[in-house]
Formats: structure tokens, C-alpha cells, sequence
């Protein structure tokens, strides 16, 4: 039996162990409508790491090479400090001095460096420029026939050819020289150069991509150019072009061992196999999917291979298809971390991963092979069903450091994504939310853009609190009660995220007063005192943009969805809508002239604008709010008919929000991976404000304690008073040219922040088709048909109904 295609018959079955294999779905569509397995495959794709033993300082391996038994890679080392004399140290690494180094990884996890290699020589500055820099880097790799090491090395310089004096004018660019030299470098396994030449093309005119470079069979190096290929000789000359169709992208070798250029077509990528004999290129073209302009070489039964997202492809120029070979998140690899691939022809696959959620970048090996599933040690299976895995680094590195753990369990994602079409991009969603409404639900969801309170309510969510309270490393105190609040439903907290952001409006405290909150009359009041013409936001905000803000903001109050009890012909929606009503239906993008005046810091000064709408996804931005104001700012939020009108939106940055099923098989299991986003390590890299206080406490820490300035001996400098000069953590430049630096947190920074998180309890919380019910009847009160109060109560009635229809 061939094994690939018997792997291939399956659809989306994950692996009972170490690695999974995927299915032989097309890239285009997916043949099954079962989210989960119904069988075992004869054989899955398991995966053996190989950790790269890199020596300390190595930061990074740029992947160059593939032979067969390991890679060629190259890096910058440090080798040293130059430190001008009298020169005072902004940050640590400034005058460092790095070099081009060459390494072989070999795919047992070993790492030698080229003993024999030198660097090009750098450039001088003989002209005695300023700005001058110069260096030397690996621009593209390759093996000839006798097995030795073709590089394509760079010496680039950038100058200012001109006196400092003119580095000031506005026409300083054309004072700017940029000039690169390419060589042709052939050294032997050790990095003993044998031949050095420099390339002979234009160097203005000339655009040269050495990305996946290839020896051709007289030892010539063929390389991308535009809408050509050149090939250049050991001696640096350019033996011969081949003319093509439209422009290149990349050169692959096939499966076949045959040479192709991927290639822009009228509708996406598509591939033409080379003729070198001829020095041409085919007629035959081979249609791409649109997800495709990186190809490896093939394996097994495909001509090539290519990753999109997390999920590897295979494929086919026999069918001009490609297949679905495996998800590399089934076999415990982060495909966004993935620097090299390769297919070694008999169905396995190699590839180089960098794991930077580290300090310092870890790499490894990573093996992956077709072996018979019954040789891998069984383990039990959860699903967790989300939407776009591909883009949500903090689940992948979840899952796959769950899985690589477990000896027991292991968890598969069900990306309901791959059902979207162009005609519908949210069929994916509606699939997976028909699913769960009908009792088929998965063992753990990301929750992102789905009804969580109807599906609380509904009883098909777990209430995590008792797993939080039994935890021995967890408790309640360990997160901000306003964020635990905002998840929860009837007192059960029925999901989980790792952090969280706030929106809110900002304005002077000159204006608005010191302390969060107010109600629409506070507003008009504070409108009133502004000076003629002031208008509340920037000039882009519209009706249905605040209506949008103000009724996700109101959500909870308006819609009981325990109870389908709604709210929107209250005095507090009227209010809404009256507010909504002053501002304009729509902006002119396309005919506004915009000019310098029309910046917000410009209109916050001019007092042509009264407020800001901000957020706060990091510490810092914090600090670029205040700067705005000239630190006189309250977080005021947005006017309501009471309470604090600031919002968490949960789950920011990657938008993720965490459930367990209460049909989940396995729920201890379940909480020992869903546990992994609340802990302190788990969010010490997190996307927005960490919801562990942990976590949080020491990004507010770092971000309080200064930066100093230090000579060149490593002294703290002093200014001319005898205090020590901090060193600017960034800075915003504002429309008349001034510069504000941004330094440490001040300890009444930090006391603004916690003093918001702890007075901002509502959340975001979106229902589109609640808001289309909304936006629709407002159109008539907007117009001057009805009045705000007969627009309530059409709108109360309409959500009323959907309410209880979705009950």
C-alpha cells in the first residue's frame, strides 16, 4: 500500500500521539462535514526534535541550504565595541561590532561553525562621510555538483555624500548614497574560500533576488532578476539570461529534480518548469493557489511542498492541485516559526524552527515521518474548535507546549476558518455555532466573535471558578475583579483570556473634570465651555460609528439573555440616540482635502476638537495618551446614563477568549491547558494588559524603572545640575515638528492606570444582529421621520423578539 495515499484518503484526523498527520483535502474546499475523527489512519506523520546546541550570543540562524544529512545557515556574531572616544552610551549594544558567520546544523542537533570561513572585508570610510555604514551579510546559498558551498555574499555602504549642515535640508535625500557589491564566493565543507569574484551587472539598474538560488548543471549560479533569470559563472560573469513571462518570485527545485520559477500569473501565482538545455522556459503553465508564493522542494508523491499558515501543502503538477498533507500544529511545531522545509523525497520532511517566545531564540531540528499509527503510545483526544488558528501565536504555543507535555492526553484544533468561502466569509462561524446550538459541541472553543452569554446561558459552558478555586497555584485574587467580573454569567465564569485592553474617551481635566465618568448633560456641559465650532471627536467619526460604540458599551444593560427581558426604550437609549444624532452620517474620504491643521494634536490644542478616543493595549500607551494633553488628561470615557463609560474588550491583541464544553470528556485535562493562558508564565509575553496581577505587576515594574545614559566606560552620565540623564523609552512627533519623549512610568502615571481598571466594569460586547435592528430604525429618527421615543419602541420590540427567538 502506498503509504501517503493511504494517509491521503482521510479527512482532518488528528494523531493519538507525538505527531498527527493531515488529510488529503484540496486547498480550495474540504470534503467533510464532521468536525471529528471517525477513524485511525495505517499511518500518521510523527515528529522528532533535534534541539540546535547554538552557542550562547548566536541570536539567530538565517536558514541557507539544505544536503541532505543537515543545514548551511548563516548569522551576524558579535565580535567586539567600538566606542568612539568621549562617546556616551544611550543603550547597551550600541557600538557593537558584528561579523557574517557560516554554521552547519546537522539534523542530530549539532552545530559546527565554518572554521575556515572569512568574512568580506567591510568598507572603510576613506571619504571621511557622515552617517557612514558599512557591512557584509549571506544574501543566498547553494551546493554545486562537487559538494561544495556557493554563497552569494553582499559589502553594502550607506552615506551621507555631503556636509552635516546639508543633512538638515529638505532635499537631504538626494545627498544620500546606498551601493551594494555582490561576490560570487565557492568555499570547501570548512568555509575555506576556493574562488572569489564580484558580480558584473548594473548596479543602478539591476534588481537581483538570490532567495532559493540554484546551480545549474555547468556549475553557473541561476538567480531571479525582474522579469528574467541571470545566470552567473565562478568567475562573477553573467553567462546567460532566459526571458520571462511575467515577474519571478522564487526558483524551486521540483520532485522531478527539475528547475522552475514561481511566477506572477493574470490570476495568481502559477509555476513554469526551465528548459536549461534550451536556456528558456516552458509554455506549460501550472495554475498556484493564491495562499502559495513560497514553494520547497517535494516529497513523496508531490512535486513540491508549501507552507500556508499552520497547514503543510502538497502539490501535484499532474492535477495542478494541491492537498492538504498536515497541520503542523498536530505535530507539535509552530509553523509561523518555521525557517526552513524541506522534503527529502520519500514522504518525510525536515525542517528548521525558531522558537521565539524565549529570551534568547532556541532552535531545533524537526523531523517529521510517515510511521504506522499503532507504533505511537495512545492517548486520549480533546478538540478545541477555533477560527483562525493560524494567526493566534499565544493558542499554537498553548497547545503544542500541552501536547509536548502530556503523557496522556493530547489536544487537536478544529479551525472552522477552512469552511469560509469567498461568497460567505463567516460560513465557518455560523457552521460551528449551528453545531453547538444543536448539542454537538466540542470538548474545549475559542470563543472569539461567538455569543458567549447565549451559549452561558444556554448551559453549554463550563463554570471555570471551581477549577480556579481548586487550582494550587491559582486564585481569584490573582486577577483583577473587574475582568473576572466582565466574564462572568449569572456568577459563573464560563471563560477565560489571557489579557485585556481599554477603550474609553480622553479629554483635558481642565475640561472635564478629574475623575472617570459622566452622563450626557455633564457632556453637553463640558461642550458648552469649549470655545464656538469645538466639536466633540475628530472629524471622521459618524453616527453609526458612536451608535455602534455606544450600544456594545450598554450591551448588558439593554439585553438580559437569561431572562430575554430587553431595555431599548429606556430613558438611557433615548439619551443614545439623541447623542448619536449630532454627529454626521458620513465622511468624505475620497474628496476631503487634508491638511497639517486636521492633525488631533493640532485640533485638541486649537480647542477645535474637545476629545480623543483612545486605548490601552500596553503600559506605554498610557503615556503617548497623556502627551496629547500635555499630561492634564482624565480617562472621562463615554457619556452613559451611569457608570463609568470606559470598556474592557477582552481578550485583546489576539482576540482570544477561552471556554470548556460541559460535555468535555476530559475536563481535568482541559483546565490543565486552559490554565496555561491565566498563569504568570503564560502571559509574560501576552498581547495587551495582562489579566494576571502577576504578570502585570512586573511589566508595571520594568516600565517604571529608568533607563540611564552611560559613557563609554559604563559610568551613569550627569547633567549640569548632577542628575543623572534618563534615556527616552520613545517618543511622539507632533504636527508642528516638536518631539515629546516618552520616560519611565512616574508613580502617578501608575495610579491613573490601576485607578481605571478598577472603576472601568463594563465590556464590549458585540451582537451584529442586534445592531442592524438598531441601526436600521434609528435611520428614520436620524432623518427627522420619528421621534427617538417611537424609534425605542420599534427597536425594543424588533430586539424582543430576536432575543427570545435565540433563547
Amino acid at each position: 500500500m502506498n503509504k501517503m495515499k493511504s494517509l491521503l484518503a482521510l479527512l482532518l484526523v488528528a494523531a493519538l500521539a507525538l505527531g498527527l498527520a493531515g488529510c488529503g483535502t484540496k486547498d480550495s474546499a474540504v470534503k467533510s462535514d464532521e468536525p471529528q475523527p471517525t477513524e485511525t489512519p495505517d499511518y500518521v506523520y510523527a515528529a522528532t526534535y533535534k534541539k540546535v546546541n547554538a552557542p550562547d550570543g548566536l541570536s539567530y540562524l538565517s536558514t541557507g541550504i539544505f544536503t541532505g544529512d543537515g543545514y548551511y545557515a548563516s548569522s551576524s556574531v558579535k565580535i567586539g565595541e567600538e566606542i568612539p572616544e568621549g562617546a556616551e552610551l544611550e543603550y547597551e549594544g550600541q557600538y557593537d561590532v558584528y561579523e557574517n558567520r557560516l554554521f552547519f546544523v546537522g539534523l542530530d542537533g549539532s552545530l559546527r561553525a565554518l572554521e575556515g570561513y572569512t568574512p568580506l572585508e567591510t568598507a572603510q570610510n576613506t571619504g571621511n562621510y557622515p552617517s557612514f555604514y558599512a557591512g557584509t551579510g549571506t544574501m543566498g546559498m547553494a551546493v554545486n555538483a562537487e559538494g561544495q558551498l556557493v554563497l552569494i555574499e553582499d559589502s553594502y555602504v550607506s552615506y551621507f555624500d555631503g556636509t552635516e549642515a546639508m543633512m538638515a535640508s529638505d532635499n537631504s535625500y538626494q545627498n544620500w548614497v546606498y551601493r551594494d557589491q555582490y561576490y560570487l564566493r565557492v568555499l570547501d565543507t570548512d568555509g575555506t574560500e576556493l574562488s572569489c569574484a564580484p558580480l558584473d551587472y548594473d548596479t543602478v539598474n539591476t534588481w537581483l533576488n538570490f532567495y532559493g538560488m540554484k546551480i545549474d548543471s555547468q556549475g553557473n549560479v541561476l538567480c531571479c532578476s525582474d522579469y528574467e533569470l541571470l545566470a552567473f559563472a565562478p568567475d562573477g560573469s553573467v553567462v546567460y539570461s532566459i526571458d520571462m513571462p511575467s515577474y519571478v518570485n522564487q526558483l524551486v527545485k521540483l520532485g522531478s529534480g527539475e528547475l522552475a520559477a514561481l511566477i506572477d500569473g493574470d490570476d495568481g501565482p502559477e509555476l513554469a518548469v526551465l528548459d536549461l538545455d534550451k536556456r528558456a522556459v516552458s509554455q506549460q503553465r501550472y495554475k498556484l493557489p493564491p495562499s502559495c508564493w513560497s514553494l520547497s522542494p517535494g516529497s513523496g508523491d508531490y512535486d513540491a511542498v508549501y507552507l500556508s499558515g499552520q497547514t503543510l501543502y502538497g502539490y501535484r503538477l499532474d492535477t495542478q492541485e494541491s492537498e492538504r498533507v498536515l497541520n503542523m500544529i498536530d505535530c507539535d511545531i509552530n509553523g509561523n516559526y518555521v525557517s526552513g522545509l524541506t522534503g527529502t523525497g520519500d514522504g518525510t520532511m525536515i525542517c528548521l524552527v525558531a522558537d521565539y517566545s524565549q529570551e534568547v531564540t532556541a532552535y531545533e531540528i524537526a523531523t517529521l515521518s510517515l510511521v504506522p499509527s499503532s507504533s505511537l503510545p495512545q492517548k486520549s483526544l480533546l478538540t478545541m474548535a477555533v477560527m483562525d488558528a493560524d494567526y493566534n501565536y499565544q493558542l499554537s504555543e498553548a497547545v503544542i507546549k500541552f501536547n509536548r507535555s502530556s503523557d496522556t492526553c493530547r489536544i487537536t484544533l478544529l479551525d472552522y476558518s477552512q469552511y469560509n468561502t469567498e461568497d460567505d466569509p463567516s460560513a465557518g462561524q455560523t457552521k460551528l455555532l449551528t453545531e453547538v446550538i444543536s448539542g454537538k459541541l466540542p470538548d474545549l472553543l475559542l470563543l472569539s466573535n461567538m455569543p458567549y452569554k447565549q451559549l452561558a446561558t444556554k448551559g453549554f459552558l463550563e463554570d471555570l471558578y471551581p477549577y480556579i478555586d481548586a487550582d494550587k497555584e491559582l486564585s481569584r485574587s490573582d486577577f483583577f475583579p473587574t475582568v473576572l467580573a466582565a466574564m462572568e454569567v449569572d456568577g459563573k465564569l464560563c471563560e477565560v483570556c489571557s489579557s485585556f485592553s481599554i477603550s474609553s474617551l480622553i479629554g483635558a481635566r481642565s475640561v472635564v473634570g478629574d475623575k472617570p465618568g459622566w452622563t450626557y448633560a455633564d457632556f453637553d456641559a463640558a461642550l458648552a465651555s469649549m470655545p464656538a465650532g469645538c466639536e466633540p471627536l475628530d472629524m471622521y467619526t459618524t453616527r453609526d460609528d458612536i451608535l455602534r460604540t455606544l450600544v456594545s458599551l450598554e450591551m448588558d444593560s439593554l439585553v438580559d439573555w437569561s431572562t430575554g427581558e430587553c431595555r431599548f426604550d429606556s430613558e438611557g437609549f433615548v439619551e443614545m440616540l439623541k447623542f448619536a444624532a449630532r454627529f454626521p452620517k458620513s465622511f468624505d474620504w475620497d474628496n476631503y482635502e487634508w491638511d497639517s491643521r486636521d492633525d488631533e494634536a493640532v485640533r485638541l490644542a486649537e480647542g477645535r476638537q474637545m476629545l480623543q478616543r483612545a486605548s490601552i493595549y500596553y503600559i506605554s500607551n498610557l503615556q503617548y495618551n497623556r502627551a496629547y494633553f500635555n499630561d492634564d488628561v482624565t480617562y472621562i470615557g463615554y457619556p452613559t446614563s451611569s457608570g463609568v463609560g470606559s470598556m474592557l474588550q477582552l481578550g485583546a491583541g489576539d482576540g482570544a477568549l477561552y471556554a470548556m464544553s460541559t460535555a468535555c470528556r476530559d475536563k481535568q485535562a482541559a483546565w490543565s491547558c486552559l490554565r496555561g493562558f491565566l498563569t504568570e508564565e503564560g502571559q509574560k509575553d501576552a498581547w495587551g494588559l495582562p489579566t494576571n496581577r502577576n504578570a502585570f505587576n512586573k511589566q508595571l515594574e520594568e516600565a517604571m524603572t529608568p533607563e540611564y545614559m552611560h559613557d563609554a566606560n559604563g559610568n551613569i552620565v550627569l547633567d549640569k545640575e548632577g542628575q543623572k540623564v534618563q534615556v527616552a523609552r520613545g517618543s511622539y512627533g507632533r504636527a508642528d515638528g516638536s518631539i515629546v519623549n516618552i520616560y519611565a512610568l512616574t508613580q502617578e502615571e501608575a495610579d491613573q492606570l490601576l485607578e481605571l481598571i478598577d472603576t472601568t466594569t463594563k465590556s464590549e460586547s458585540y451582537d451584529d444582529a442586534i445592531f442592524s435592528i438598531v441601526s436600521e430604525q434609528a435611520q428614520s429618527f436620524f432623518a427627522g421621520q420619528k421621534s427617538a421615543e417611537e424609534v425605542a419602541r420599534l427597536i425594543q420590540s424588533k430586539a424582543k423578539l430576536y432575543v427570545n427567538e435565540q433563547r
